[in-house]
């Protein structure tokens, strides 16, 4: 361990924190990009709106035919399907759905707009600390609670619940800022970031239907030392945003309220998080992805697993080295 505080210090605890940090939106035009990307194929109905934008996506029709090589982006079908506004396509058209979408200019300006931000926003923040002692305790790694989705079941996560015995007691022990792994110092100077090839594109029109119930990452077979990013790209409030807890278990449950411009950093590994109806007359539109130091990553998951086969480099993560 010695040499690791000699190189540097992985700060975890630090980074499972939730906070809010902003970011240049001129040098980092997301929502610029998503509005080419969703209004593209509304162009007429977009034209004959005044002042269309992101949190009014909702009053613009499904087009009855779309212009020659312009096709539904698959976040706008989510949120038309959620909402009874479209039928399932079947999964002919839905894999020539997603075909057309990894092909598209929209898509691969997102992505470059994305990596950017991800070198030079999200790199600092997981870069090692240099000359900074690792804090009493994080010696021995991380102790992680392990409950499985069945047993959180049991415990009940409704909102509104009194926060149960187990969950008080699992929140108050060490594993908030302990680690599963020590560290091993002769791998980490060879690891960098690795995060989310592609940030998830979501659209949440006004509906009497949550998009999502509490949950945390791990029950959809994520490595427990991901950190979650989210990204609103309209402005979030009341019910239309996102519901998290600030520490596993604490049921302290709270709404973000952020603007364009804002990133919530967040253990959503751990950290149940959710939406509820969204009851206002606005569209939500966000983008949100998981980044993780790679000296931690799992590179060979249960090959056993469908879900976990696919979480791999080079597939749904990249990597980049510190520098």
């Amino acid at each position: 361990m010695s040499n690791l505080l000699e190189e540097g210090n992985i700060q975890l605890p630090e980074l499972r924190k939730e906070s809010v940090f902003h970011f240049d939106t001129s040098r980092y035009p997301f929502r610029e990009i998503v509005e080419e990307i969703l209004f593209e194929e509304n162009r007429n109905a977009v034209k004959s709106t005044d002042n269309p934008t992101l949190r009014k996506l909702h009053l613009i029709k499904e087009p009855q035919s779309r212009p020659e090589g312009v096709h539904i982006c698959p976040a706008l079908y989510r949120a038309r399907l959620h909402n009874g506004l479209m039928k399932k396509l079947c999964q002919k058209d839905h894999r020539h759905m997603r075909k057309r979408w990894k092909k598209s200019a929209g898509r691969a300006k997102l992505i470059e707009t994305y990596e950017k931000f991800v070198a030079e926003c999200i790199v600092p923040l997981f870069r090692p600390i240099e000359d900074n002692s690792i804090e009493k305790g994080d010696e021995q790694g991380y102790k992680i609670d392990r409950d499985s989705k069945e047993e959180r079941d049991e415990q009940g996560s409704k909102v509104g619940e009194e926060t149960h015995e187990g969950d008080r007691n699992r929140s108050s022990v060490d594993g908030w800022s302990d680690s599963k792994d020590v560290l091993n110092p002769s791998e980490y100077l060879k690891k960098g970031l690795v995060y989310q090839a592609e940030p998830i594109l979501r659209c949440s029109f006004p509906s009497p239907h949550p998009h999502s119930k509490p949950h945390i990452d791990a029950d959809y077979h994520h490595q427990v030392e991901e950190v979650n990013f989210w990204m609103p790209l309209t402005d979030v409030y009341g019910t239309n945003t996102l519901y998290l807890e600030s520490k596993p278990g604490l049921g302290d449950f709270h709404p973000l309220e952020m603007r364009y411009g804002d990133v919530c950093k967040f253990w959503g590994n751990q950290c149940r998080h959710y939406t509820v109806a969204n009851e206002t007359s606005d569209t939500r539109v966000s983008l949100d992805f998981r980044a993780m130091h790679g000296v931690f990553f799992n590179q060979r998951p249960d090959e056993n697993d469908k879900c976990n086969a696919s979480l791999k480099i080079g597939s749904y993560y990249s990597y980049t080295s510190y520098g």
